[in-house]
């Protein structure tokens, strides 16, 4: 269970968002939304530990997220960033190794069991045909789909992803939000696709000037009333006869 009690966060001293109060429960998915600059990234680097806290706590499965070493940090929980780069001198495959590091001593190599997960990996997110391909070569696609492959083969129960469907196109954004759920992992995603929000997420959180407007189910939280006042649209929930999901659709400003 990763639990968000009472978080402030920010850049530096300056704080960008506050009254962060929420949980996420093992093995579900839970959107983070907002508009641009709504301090969606920011929040995640501090849940993960990478920024320290202005306020409030971070706890996952109980222990304090901020007073584990990093090593076993990563042991724990994952952060995929939304503009991380792969270094161009990598090939596909020696990149995604990186994220079996935290399970490797010092002065240990990578050994089968490593090249198992990292073929795995690759192939979940189906750019198992790029593993050769230096990092340098990728579309901004095929870059977003690496990345995602190096945060699955650390292992960890808890996902962290920043924008992870953001360069991908409609098939590869629903391969790796069915992935993901398949995956049985714990997730918590910044999202800023809303119909993906309420139609894959469990839970959504939306931030609005700096703090936490609402926290609930995507039926419950993405009510008109609050797209209106969030994102400035008009928009409404449905679900077609033909649909399996609910849907959520934008009508006008």
């Amino acid at each position: 269970m990763f639990v968000i009690d009472d978080v402030a966060c920010g850049i530096g001293k300056a704080t960008i968002v506050r009254g962060i109060t929420f949980t996420v429960e093992r093995g579900t998915m839970t959107a983070l939304v907002g508009v641009n600059g709504a301090g969606k990234s920011t929040l995640l680097r501090g849940l993960a530990g990478i920024t320290s806290l202005h306020a409030g706590s971070v706890l996952l499965d109980g222990a304090p997220v901020h007073a584990m070493r990093p090593r076993h940090r990563a042991r724990q929980m994952t952060l995929v960033g939304q503009e991380e780069s792969p270094p161009g001198d990598l090939t596909v495959s020696e990149m995604v190794a990186l994220g079996r590091l935290p399970h490797l001593k010092s002065w240990q190599l990578g050994g089968r069991e490593e090249r198992r997960i990292v073929a795995e990996s690759l192939e979940l997110v189906g750019v198992a045909d790029l593993a050769d391909r230096p990092c340098d070569q990728l579309s901004g696609g095929q870059r977003r789909r690496a990345l995602l492959a190096r945060g699955f083969a650390q292992g960890t129960d808890l996902v962290l992803l920043d924008e992870p469907t953001n360069h991908l196109d409609v098939h590869h954004q629903l391969h790796l939000l069915k992935v993901l759920r398949e995956s049985g992992r714990t997730i918590l995603a910044t999202i800023h696709d809303l119909d993906l929000a309420v139609s894959h997420f469990d839970q959504v959180v939306v931030l609005h000037q700096g703090t936490m407007l609402a926290a609930g189910a995507p039926e419950e939280v993405l009510v008109p009333e609050n797209l209106r006042r969030v994102f400035d649209v008009q928009a409404m929930l449905a679900k077609l006869p033909e649909a399996t999901r609910t849907h959520l659709i934008v009508d006008s400003l």
